[in-house]
C-alpha cells in the first residue's frame, strides 16, 4: 500500500486526538473505505515521543483480533505520519451511551464480553491497554465490538503461564 493508493477525505473527521486525527479515506486500488489517523511529525520530533508512535504502530500491527481495529499500514511524506486502519462505520460505545441509545442489558452484557475477548487476547499475547474506555470500543454495524487507540499499550513485565495468565514470584 502506499499514500498514493488512499484518497483521504479531511471533510469526514471521524474522530480526534491529542496529536492529529481520523479521517474517512478510500483505498483506490479496491474502492474500499479505511480510516487514516493523520498525525504531524512536527509533534514527534523529541525522541521520547517519537519513541511511543514507533511503539503504538509495532503493538497495534501483531493485534489480529476481530475485536481490534486492524492496523493495515503505517505510511508517511515529510510532514505526517498516516495509520491506515480498518473502517469501523457506527460509532462508539460512548456516544451511544452520551445519547441515551436504546442500551439494554443484554447489549451491555455483549459488548462486555467482546471487550473481554479483546483484552484477553492482547493479554496473551503479553500487551495492556492502559486507555480502555467507552470512546475507545468502537462499534461495527453487526454489533461487534472494536478496540482502538494503542497510544499508551505496553508490553506487559509480568511473566505468564501457557494459559496467558500473569503471576509474580516463583510457582
Amino acid at each position: 500500500m502506499q499514500l498514493s493508493d488512499l484518497q483521504i477525505d479531511t471533510s469526514k473527521k471521524l474522530g480526534s486526538g491529542s496529536y492529529g486525527n481520523v479521517y474517512m479515506a478510500l483505498y483506490k486500488p479496491m474502492e474500499k473505505q479505511l480510516a487514516v489517523k493523520k498525525l504531524l511529525k512536527a509533534h514527534f520530533t523529541k525522541s521520547k515521543m517519537a519513541k511511543a508512535l514507533e511503539n503504538e504502530i509495532q503493538i497495534h500491527k501483531k493485534l489480529k483480533h476481530m475485536n481490534i481495529v486492524r492496523l493495515y499500514a503505517h505510511l508517511e511524506d515529510r510532514e505526517y505520519h498516516y495509520l491506515v486502519m480498518e473502517y469501523i462505520p457506527k460509532r462508539n460505545l460512548f456516544s451511544r451511551i452520551h445519547k441515551k441509545e436504546d442500551l439494554t442489558e443484554d447489549k451491555a452484557f455483549w459488548y462486555f464480553i467482546q471487550t473481554l475477548a479483546g483484552v484477553y487476547f492482547m493479554q496473551k499475547k503479553g500487551y495492556i491497554h492502559r486507555d480502555l474506555k467507552p470512546e475507545n470500543l468502537l462499534i461495527d454495524d453487526n454489533h461487534f465490538i472494536k478496540i482502538c487507540d494503542f497510544g499508551w499499550t505496553v508490553e506487559s513485565q509480568r511473566d505468564q503461564d501457557e494459559d496467558g495468565f500473569e503471576y509474580e514470584g516463583e510457582r
